[in-house]
């Protein structure tokens, strides 16, 4: 017996229109996000309190929960484009997000098994992918008892590729299996937010597949899509080069551009202590008098910088100015591979709640990638 995916129905569409209004209390509410989560790092990093390094951990983790709540209903509402599409490794994919529920599953004494055969690569966006792939983990693993097992498998099937997710838990009843699809169901009580299904069931369609629940019998639950193949035409996704991700000596100066206090002051600490040159400003205005005053390495900025102005204006007058200078946008309305930040040409879109060491990173991998640039132009 199958239960597959349902049309979307008018509370999902009525959710959607509400999510849609509602990008402005996403970027305000990912801003606070911020500023906690870099507060909190700051601490854990810099205490000598083994009490208080903890109760940061505790704060990193909460603020991380709750930036993933938002980038469901995100996700919920991203449009529906290939443009960005990369060939994607599959089997790669189910082992990370193998990884990723491995603590969750080990706290509640399940055991995780993962039979990922090597496939083809599908087309598709590996972040939402990664997302899907948790996402059903994380389901079987709750609904799985102690001392059960979840099974992960990628095998090929003709055109596509199949992942599927099979939990030994007590199964579900047709008339249940046929509402998990709603937003805001969930068979776990008051701890789940009813959007995991939801949101899979979404990203498999964006990716040209769609979701089935397959109730086995005696127990137990299979939760699988089948995604198309990417033919010739899909790009292989970029990997950075070893010059991008050598050690770099060289002070990186970076221009901050965000209109939240919080966020400026607890990035300009952080970026310091990682050996980074801040300078931190509001507006539009007080970032392009700066950049036509001084050497910046990489521009970090917000799409919204409320009176400020806009960051997409930013990005645009500053490319004009200078077309090889790294741009990152920092962003509390926009995922990482969000089309709509495509107007911004932008090199790189980070979400917030940011990860420090990921920010660090990427700013020394596009400030040396600039470097590289010049060097070789430089040669007669």
């Amino acid at each position: 017996m199958s239960a597959d995916t349902p049309t979307r129905g008018p509370t999902e569409r009525t959710l959607l229109a509400l999510g849609e209004a509602s990008g402005g209390v996403a970027h305000d509410f990912n801003n606070a996000l911020t500023a906690i989560l870099l507060r909190a790092t700051l601490i854990k990093s810099t205490s000598s309190d083994p009490r208080a390094v903890r109760h940061a951990e505790a704060i990193v983790e909460a603020a991380r929960g709750a930036g993933e709540v938002v980038e469901r209903l995100r996700t919920l509402l991203r449009p529906d484009t290939r443009a960005d599409f990369v060939q994607v490794d599959l089997e790669a994919v189910a082992r990370q997000a193998a990884e990723l529920a491995g603590p969750r599953a080990r706290r509640q004494d399940v055991r995780l098994r993962v039979h990922a055969s090597p496939v083809a690569p599908v087309a598709g966006r590996p972040a939402e992918l990664l997302q899907l792939a948790a996402n059903l983990l994380n389901n079987a693993v709750d609904a799985t008892p102690a001392g059960g097992a979840v099974t992960l498998t990628v095998r090929g099937d003709g055109p596509t590729a199949r992942l599927e997710v099979a939990d030994e838990g007590p199964g579900l009843p047709p008339e249940v299996a046929a509402r998990l699809f709603e937003p805001f169901v969930s068979t776990k009580g008051g701890a789940g937010t009813g959007l995991g299904l939801v949101l899979c069931r979404r990203i498999a369609e964006r990716h040209g597949g769609t979701l089935h629940l397959d109730p086995r019998d005696p127990n137990g639950l299979v939760v699988w899509t089948a995604l198309p193949l990417a033919d010739a035409a899909v790009p292989a996704p970029r990997r950075p080069t070893s010059l991008e991700l050598a050690a770099v000596t060289q002070t990186t100066r970076v221009l901050l551009v965000d209109d939240d206090l919080a966020t400026r002051e607890a990035l300009v600490i952080l970026l310091g202590a990682a050996g980074l040159e801040v300078t931190p400003v509001d507006s539009v205005a007080r970032a392009l008098a700066h950049l036509s005053e001084a050497r910046v390495d990489v521009l970090v900025t917000d799409l919204s910088l409320g009176a400020g102005g806009r960051g997409v204006d930013l990005v645009r007058a500053a490319r004009a100015a200078d077309p090889m200078l790294p741009v990152v946008v920092v962003s509390g309305e926009l995922g990482a591979d969000d089309p709509r930040a495509a107007p911004a040409g932008a090199d790189m879109v980070l979400r917030k709640p940011v990860e420090p060491g990921t920010l660090v990173a990427r700013l020394r991998e596009l400030a040396q990638r600039r470097r590289d640039v010049e060097a070789t132009l430089a040669v007669p």
